[in-house]
């Protein structure tokens, strides 16, 4: 049922009335506008799937205020956002709050409790990711101070959702697997080694790690290394073969070029220049 009082019967005991009317989703409408003005502000947020996020509502005047109303039910897309409540912030905090219906108002409990500069927020809990930016729109907000009301205003805030699924960039354990994932999607053209801070250095082929390769790679950017089982082995020195590369000197899994003397295995003592057996 849609009610119309005047704002200022906002107080005694036409309070609580009011405020329950407004969250049911009615109006409450003042038959002039307050010879003050509050400036108000809102920005844009972002926030993952499952996160609640604050949109703020800045408020700035000179007269001093008691209370607000504003309407959210039907202004933004209810399959991507939840709207939680208010949070009251530098407001007073002696004040009925209510939030029912999906609409907000404020009032202070007592004539000399009152804000004149101050920030509230609507929060909103992410419930799933979209491309787009959902629009929130803050419908007929309105200040009093208990005695005059001023003119409603529309506000317009964005909330980015984000999935960090979608963002992951680094190695990923799969069924059949570790892969290569850059923006959430498995990279088939990444060749070569990747520093993961979770599995270290891997060798990457088509986007997967080469868990049966071993023998020595030469990375573009990392250089020469000793790959065991598809990953960099940092505890081995010694001489290692490679059927492409020959015979070389790897010390703490990397070739050491700057090498020239003997190294000793399981084979014998050899001459080693510039990290190569020199036969």
């Amino acid at each position: 049922m849609k009610v119309r009082k005047k704002l200022t019967a906002l107080l005694g005991a036409t309070v609580m009335a009011a405020a329950v009317m407004f969250a049911a989703g009615g109006t409450v409408d003042a038959k002039a506008a307050a010879s003050y003005k509050v400036d108000c502000s809102t920005g844009d947020v972002s926030a993952y799937i499952g996160e609640t996020v604050e949109i703020p509502v800045t408020v700035k005047t000179e007269q001093k205020l008691r209370g607000f109303l504003g309407k959210l039910k039907g202004n933004y897309d209810e399959t991507v956002l939840e709207f939680e409540g208010l949070e009251k912030k530098d407001l007073p905090e002696k004040a009925m709050v209510s939030t029912a219906g999906g609409n907000f108002s404020y009032l202070t409990s007592a004539k000399d409790t009152t804000f004149s500069e101050a920030t509230f927020a609507l929060k909103f809990k992410v419930l799933k990711y979209v491309d787009d930016p959902v629009e929130v729109a803050i419908k007929g907000l309105y200040f009093t101070d208990g005695n005059e009301s001023t003119a409603p205003v529309d506000l317009t805030a964005h909330v980015t959702t984000r999935d960090k699924a979608r963002e992951f960039t680094g190695l990923q354990e799969r069924e059949d697997g570790i892969y290569y994932v850059k923006e959430g999607e498995v990279d088939t053209t990444y060749n070569g080694l990747y520093n993961d801070a979770v599995y270290g250095w891997r060798y990457v082929k088509a986007g997967k790690v080469d868990a049966e390769y071993t023998g020595l790679y030469n990375d573009s950017v990392c250089g020469w290394w000793y790959v065991e089982n598809g990953a960099i082995n940092f505890g081995y020195t010694g001489l290692v073969y490679d059927s492409n590369c020959g015979w070389w000197y790897v010390e703490n899994g990397a070739i050491n070029f700057g090498y020239t003397g003997t190294v000793r295995n399981a084979y014998g003592v050899w001459n080693v220049v510039g990290g190569a057996v020199r036969f």
